[in-house]
């Protein structure tokens, strides 16, 4: 069975957004490991460059979908925002997936997800004693902190289901604001030489 062209380009660049996305979440997962506050501020900084790195890839990707829909469908006049929505919800879920496979592999099989847990509350004592705090703040932390401990590791089926929604609300929010700037009439044909 042969695949259609934009389902081909649908399943490519969500496995090409996925990757970049699961990059820069391992490397977000790699600074918070080290158990520093900068380094955790740093993989703040990350995270949000990462959005912006996300935006760019979904309206060239979004853009190059259109371009391949017209030619696959020469009934179609128009790219439409829900054309280009839709096709952002959608490589977003599917980038979600590869994106929650691979965090839960590094998570589980080369952290060890209660070392991992133990990185967040080591950062979290670093902050507690930064300064003299109030005791309603103190023990404000002692709750994240029993919290956290008692958080059970997420299984493989719950990564992925948290994958794919993550996915899907990155999708909704990017996705309506790139799909305004992503609708289109096919590009005019090269005019031949004669």
């Amino acid at each position: 069975m042969k695949i259609s062209a934009p389902l081909n380009n649908i399943f490519t660049k969500s496995a090409i957004l996925g990757a970049v996305m699961l990059a820069v979440n391992l490397a977000v997962m790699y600074l918070v490991s080290k158990a520093s506050f900068w380094l955790m501020a740093l993989a703040g900084l990350v995270s949000l460059l990462s959005y912006v790195l996300y935006g760019f890839l979904v309206y060239r990707f979004t853009k190059g979908y259109a371009q391949s829909l017209f030619k696959f469908r020469s009934d179609l006049t128009y790219f439409t925002y829900l054309n280009g929505f839709s096709y952002i919800v959608t490589i977003s879920m599917l980038a979600g997936v590869v994106t929650s496979l691979g965090s839960y592999f590094y998570l589980h099989h080369v952290v060890g997800y209660e070392e991992y847990i133990n990185c967040y509350i080591n950062i979290i004592r670093d902050a507690q004693g930064v300064a003299e705090l109030p005791d309603s703040i103190n023990s404000l932390y002692e709750n994240i902190i029993k919290s956290l401990q008692d958080i059970p590791a997420p299984g493989f089926l719950s990564s992925i289901y948290g994958g794919v929604t993550s996915g899907c609300v990155l999708g909704l929010a990017i996705g309506s604001i790139v799909a305004i700037f992503t609708r289109c009439k096919p590009e005019a044909s090269e005019t031949k030489n004669e």
